[in-house]
């Protein structure tokens, strides 16, 4: 075994070429071989950034260990002969580098993982098992851009194909369906006519997907650029897992509203929360919006949202498609229960202008009131310069402390009662002598 490369030195690292330059040579330096493959060689043909780097090899897991023996190597796929290369750099966090070794790849029995994996020493074998044209491609320095099934070629075309026949890849694994639809949301690409066909026929193995795999790639989709281009043609698809989306079988409904969801900021929780409110909208007439209650819960318990996530949902999607009143008590309550999950009203008023439900002298009401509660400092009783101590001391005992704060919130919210100690002590002593 060669010792390290002397070219590496922290501070000449400066890119993913860089790290890609070094590994391949101390690879090839150890005779064996490595290319640049994936996602990262799709990239660079389109010339976009490189976020990360993927590298196959001749080398099994054991012998990556061996060549990088004095770098950080982590097991994360051993079974499928993937190794994560950590690679220091001066003044920056670690390049994370996946090296994976050739493979093929048996039956898929439970569509979701190969029942066997072979390591082979050809990068053209290799190739073969993935899932598209654009992702079979590879890159070496010296050899150059290896391309057996027309990757680029469907780049420029701006196509997504299965490499080879599709119906054969979608059994294989069913969720490279949802990721072929993920894949044409971000690239905004066609997909091809008989990987289309197949795609379709194929859609109800995603039943058959872990629900956590498919929300990887359905929040990927939904926040991407050509995520309503997508939702629209292929919302049968998205039902399979996720029903609330049969809605859209009203093409008007599509029409309507699925343009408008790439206003929202790329986010899972608008995102979703938006379409919550379009299906609590359009479900049945009356149908309390309650955290137990579809949509919002049906649609975060099968993408098996966390905690967080879903409370964001459901508050959001509540506000969004409910009606609130143009004043201050209305927009204080939606505004203290947005703040409990870490949302602003200001991301409601938002959803309700997308939605078109809500009269636009309605929603600058809310905007002004909104501001002009922030610019005071109200949120709820926390926000008052007096608490419950102050309360006991002038004699307030038990529930009588807390009646006497809401009183006094209302009074500075609604009755311009000045949010000072004094004044607010003054009034509080008023309600003890009243009894009221």
């Amino acid at each position: 075994m060669n010792s390290d490369s002397e070219l590496f030195q922290p501070e000449s690292i400066q890119s993913y070429r860089d790290v890609a330059l070094f590994c391949i040579e101390k690879l090839e330096a150890n005779n064996y071989e490595a290319y640049v493959v994936g996602g990262t060689v799709r990239d660079i043909v389109l010339g976009r950034e490189i976020s990360d780097l993927d590298l196959a090899t001749s080398a099994q897991p054991q012998e990556v260990h061996e060549v990088f023996s004095t770098f950080r190597v982590l097991d994360t796929g051993i079974r499928h002969g993937t190794v994560t290369l950590l690679i220091p750099v001066e003044g920056k966090a670690n390049f994370q580098v996946e090296i994976t070794t050739y493979r093929l790849e048996s039956t898929y029995s439970d569509a979701r993982r190969p029942d066997r994996v072979e390591f082979t020493t050809s990068i053209e074998e290799d190739l073969a098992r993935r899932d598209l044209t654009i992702n079979a491609m590879a890159w070496h320095p010296r050899r150059g851009l290896q391309d057996p099934y027309g990757g680029q070629a469907d780049l420029k075309a701006e196509l997504l194909r299965a490499v080879g026949a599709p119906e054969e890849r979608f059994e294989e694994d069913a969720l490279r369906i949802l990721r072929t639809l993920r894949f044409a949301a971000e690239l905004g690409f066609k997909i091809e006519e008989a990987t289309d066909r197949s795609l379709r026929e194929k859609q109800e193995r995603l039943k058959l997907i872990a629900v956590e795999r498919l929300q990887v790639e359905f929040f990927r989709l939904i926040t991407a650029a050509y995520a309503p281009r997508v939702l629209d043609k292929y919302w049968q698809v998205i039902a399979v897992f996720l029903p609330e989306f049969n809605k859209f079988a009203d093409s008007a409904l599509r029409t309507k509203y699925l343009p408008q969801l790439a206003s929202l900021p790329p986010l899972p929780a608008e995102r979703l929360a938006y379409l919550v409110a379009v299906f609590y909208l359009h479900g049945d007439v009356g149908a309390p919006v309650k955290r137990t209650g579809l949509p919002a819960a049906s649609l975060c318990r099968d993408l098996k949202c966390s905690k967080k996530l879903s409370d964001e949902i459901f508050v959001l999607s509540k506000y969004s498609a409910r009606s609130i009143q143009a004043d201050r008590v209305s927009v204080d309550a939606a505004r203290q229960e947005l703040d409990s999950v870490g949302r602003s009203f200001k991301e409601i008023l938002e959803i309700k202008r997308l939605l078109g439900r809500t009269r636009e002298e309605e929603l600058e009401e809310m905007e002004q009131i909104d501001q002009e509660l922030s610019a005071a400092g109200l949120l709820g009783i926390k926000s008052l310069t007096l608490d419950g101590r102050d309360l006991l001391e002038l004699g307030f005992k038990g529930e009588a402390i807390g009646e006497a704060l809401n009183k006094l919130y209302t009074a500075v919210l609604c009755e311009s009662l000045a949010n000072e100690k004094d004044a607010l002590l003054e009034r509080a002593e008023s309600y003890r002598r009243s009894g009221n």
